[in-house]
């Protein structure tokens, strides 16, 4: 699904409420952006009815600078990070700067939201902070 609120953590405790909260946003979002340019503007208010079963539980309302379209994640090129959602668990090529601007090449795993450098097919546990981009090891 391509559209998701800014907030993850907010989206994840809805989608907890609603199951088919994403559908909702996605197929909302797809009707709002009529012109197919991933942008919603920031005054249009979204209003998704959350249910609980088919039992109607109440409404929240967004604004179109509370949602981002993310790109689909493509393995056969790099994907740049700020824009694509990683798959999790999949060896992957990674490359940005660190914390002191040094730019580095790696390997890393996507898990729970957090880059962490993988090694000899273990993961080290230590994070990896800074990837601009990635695709999968083998390829």
């Amino acid at each position: 699904m391509p559209w998701h609120l800014r907030d993850r953590e907010l989206e994840k405790k809805l989608i907890e409420i609603d199951c088919n909260f994403a559908e909702k946003l996605n197929a909302l979002c797809g009707k709002l952006d009529s012109n197919n340019d991933f942008d919603l503007y920031q005054y249009i208010p979204c209003l998704i009815t959350l249910n609980r079963g088919s039992k109607p539980i109440g409404e929240i309302r967004f604004t179109g600078d509370d949602i981002e379209h993310v790109s689909d994640y493509n393995p056969h090129n790099w994907n740049e990070e700020s824009k694509v959602r990683p798959p999790k668990g999949i060896r992957m090529r990674v490359e940005g700067h660190d914390t002191s601007g040094n730019y580095f090449r790696t390997c890393a795993i996507f898990i729970e939201d957090y880059w962490y450098r993988e090694d000899f097919g273990r993961v080290s546990g230590e994070l990896c902070i800074g990837v601009e981009r990635f695709r999968p090891w083998e390829d």
